[in-house]
């Protein structure tokens, strides 16, 4: 981890005064701190703004909510409720940015990249080893960009009202980290570990390999949302299991989204299932369970028991005194880590009662509005967020963090390992697919080194885009789950997605977008937008998109030189060698391998996505693996290639595609068809058929 370079400290003798940091000045990394401020009496939850004044640079890419190419036309400025709506754009100057910024990259102009993110630290009187004559109180705080007057500025508060005490002294307040490094990759994370090593958020956030991802989303699943909405039933989920069982796919868990809850015009009234649509409760789906079939249940839930909050006249019994009063409608957590506590593990504890294995809980990003009007602001989300972490840790096996984009949710991460990356998947509605695409990996370059990206639900029979959101959800390494009624499953856009019981092939790091890719508006420029991920054996994917909006053909690549991208989101960085021998490039759609001699090119002519697999040569041989999963080298356990045999040992029983460059003959049970120039494929019809052995 890189030693913190902190930057000289600004002192804020008043609130809101200006003054400056100078990234041009500093050091290569560092995390700025001011060192003490008074917030004054303000209702706007802001305690200080100051300018950031950045090196020269070429590019950039600015990630706020609902920036300009939104399908859905909403305005930006919604910080911190962005939700789900994150979104980078390619910006070529910073002089009227969207407020709310939460991380800029830029290239320099001597070519090495700038990572720039915004802190959010949690509330403390004192920190653990401070003498009392040292001890620090430190409220709650949040930073984020914006501009003013032109200038890129950096605001941070508490995003509450400061009348409680205007005159109290606060120290210690992290604002912003930066990084720079020879690629961009590198620098987010640098900038991410600069930032966790600070002493406040040290507590709150860790890196993701440092995290368990859940067993149960290693698994295929089926959630109920985009083709039933809020429309479900006791009846219509009874029906779905029936149909997915029918259906033959390797379905091993179904989410129960929204629909269920019961409430009181958007409020929740208590912990209970809707007694209408579910007169006998849980226990007939739930009964449903089946080793070999639908083996978990997970259930959604609201962040903030309900879209509008919790409702006052609700049944509340043995939480009166943890919750307050937001207006004569609502009442929310009161603020303090017993208080949120109490709430998070009675919502928790009762969907584990009901039998469910895991939750989903959306909306995250929304919950500092409902303590805007408080003294306590960012501190009460802190504690929310933390309480839920913790919960669920004690009682579910696994939790998907849903509209939770601010920085203010992906700092409170420090045990779940999964976060919806982009807004919600919709079915047959190809601008919304391609921002979904886009948002989806642009998003894990700042997201990445904390979780892995949950790309949503999608329908496998989705005539637009089907096969490109079975793609992306491959490459993505998060939760893989279908939402189309189950009697309407492509199994053409599934089977590829995982094995015979359900079980995912996964890469080993969460796919992003390609360096020439990161900076690029992929909506407008006639360019593929490329993304790469690092699989097992050495092998690399590269998939590729047309995104343009309208739709025009786009050029794109595959070059030799993405190979050595494939170290991207993976904890040690360090580039991958090419291999001495060289690449085969693998064309998933077309079944055809040739070496990648020099840049392949390739043109899309809608709205398309290919999938290419860049494998190493070793000894005249590329190991490709089971040629029907779109992660073909990764249902591959073990492979050995020497001058005198391949060993290669399956996940399952299946046929081994390799490029040869010299002839492969049939060998006793082992079954060697040539299907391509230089392309075997390899079946051992002996007892052991995971086990590949050719003698050459």
């Amino acid at each position: 981890m890189p030693t913190v370079t902190q930057s000289n400290q600004l002192h804020f003798p008043q609130p809101c005064r200006l003054s400056a940091l100078d990234l041009t000045t500093e050091s290569a990394s560092g995390v700025h701190v001011i060192d003490s401020l008074t917030p004054g009496d303000s209702t706007s939850g802001l305690w200080a703004t100051f300018e950031l004044k950045l090196p020269a640079f070429t590019k950039a890419s600015y990630y706020a909510t609902y920036q300009d190419f939104d399908p859905l036309h909403e305005s930006g400025g919604r910080f911190p409720m962005g939700s789900n709506r994150m979104q980078a754009m390619h910006l070529k100057d910073l002089n009227h940015v969207t407020p709310g910024g939460i991380l800029l990259f830029l290239e320099l102009e001597k070519g090495s990249h700038m990572a720039i993110l915004t802190l959010v630290a949690p509330a403390w009187e004192s920190l653990p080893g401070e003498s009392e004559a040292t001890v620090s109180r430190c409220s709650g705080s949040c930073a984020y960009l914006t501009s003013k007057n032109g200038k890129l500025m950096v605001n941070v508060g508490n995003l509450g009202q400061n009348n409680s005490e205007p005159d109290a002294e606060l120290t210690d307040i992290p604002t912003v980290a930066w990084a720079i490094s020879d690629n961009v990759y590198d620098a987010s994370q640098q900038v991410w570990e600069l930032a966790i090593s600070h002493r406040r958020i040290a507590q709150t956030t860790r890196l993701r390999e440092q995290k368990h991802y859940p067993e149960i989303l290693t698994h295929l699943g089926w959630c109920s949302w985009e083709q039933y909405k809020m429309d479900i039933s006791e009846s219509i989920l009874n029906k779905a299991v029936d149909n997915i069982e029918a259906s033959g796919l390797p379905i091993r868990y179904v989410l129960v989204d929204d629909g269920h809850l019961n409430h009181d015009d958007r409020r929740l009234l208590d912990f209970q299932i809707d007694p209408r649509k579910f007169p006998n409760g849980w226990e007939p789906l739930l009964n449903r369970r089946h080793p070999d079939r639908i083996k978990w249940f997970g259930l959604w839930l609201c962040f903030n028991g309900y879209w509008a909050g919790l409702d006052a006249k609700g049944n509340w019994d043995g939480l009166a005194n943890h919750l307050q009063s937001i207006d004569d409608k609502t009442i929310m957590p009161r603020q303090g880590f017993t208080h949120t506590m109490a709430f998070y593990d009675a919502m928790i504890s009762q969907a584990r009662q009901a039998g469910f294995d895991f939750v989903k809980v959306d909306d995250q990003a929304q919950n500092p509005k409902f303590y805007k009007q408080t003294p306590q602001g960012i501190a009460s989300s802190i504690d929310n967020a933390q309480a839920l972490e913790a919960a669920c840790a004690r009682h579910m096996d696994g939790l998907i963090n849903c509209m939770a984009h601010s920085n203010i949710c992906a700092f409170n991460t420090r045990v779940s390992a999964v976060t919806r990356c982009s807004e919600d998947y919709k079915v047959n509605d190809a601008w919304r697919a391609k921002a979904h695409l886009h948002n989806s990996f642009a998003n894990m370059l700042w997201l990445g080194p904390t979780v892995w990206g949950d790309h949503d639900m999608f329908h496998s029979n989705d005539a637009l885009a089907g096969y490109a959101m079975s793609v992306s959800k491959a490459v993505s390494g998060g939760p893989v789950y279908l939402s189309d009624d189950p009697e309407n499953f492509d199994p053409t856009n599934v089977l590829p997605l995982c094995y015979s019981d359900g079980k995912l092939l996964r890469p080993l790091a969460p796919a992003v977008p390609l360096p020439d890719s990161v900076y690029i508006n992929p909506f407008k420029d006639a360019l593929a937008y490329r993304t790469v991920a690092p699989l097992a054996h050495g092998s690399v994917a590269i998939a590729q998109f047309n995104l343009t909006e309208p739709t025009q053909p786009v050029s794109g690549y595959v070059r030799a030189n993405d190979y050595q991208q494939a170290a991207a989101m993976l904890p040690q960085q360090s580039a991958w060698t090419l291999p001495e021998q060289g690449l085969v490039c693998y064309d998933w759609q077309s079944k055809e391998a040739f070496k990648l001699d020099a840049d392949h090119a390739l043109t899309l002519e809608g709205f398309a996505c290919r999938l290419y697999l860049l494998c190493p040569i070793q000894h005249g041989i590329a190991v490709i693996g089971v040629a029907d999963k779109y992660l073909a080298p990764a249902a591959i356990t073990f492979a050995h290639v020497d001058e005198s045999q391949l060993i290669v040992h399956l996940h399952e029983a299946g046929d081994l595609t390799v490029y040869s460059e010299k002839p492969l003959t049939t060998q006793s049970h082992m079954q060697v068809t040539e299907v391509g120039q230089s392309l075997y494929r390899i079946r051992n019809a002996g007892d052991d058929p995971c086990v590949i052995h050719i003698k050459r």
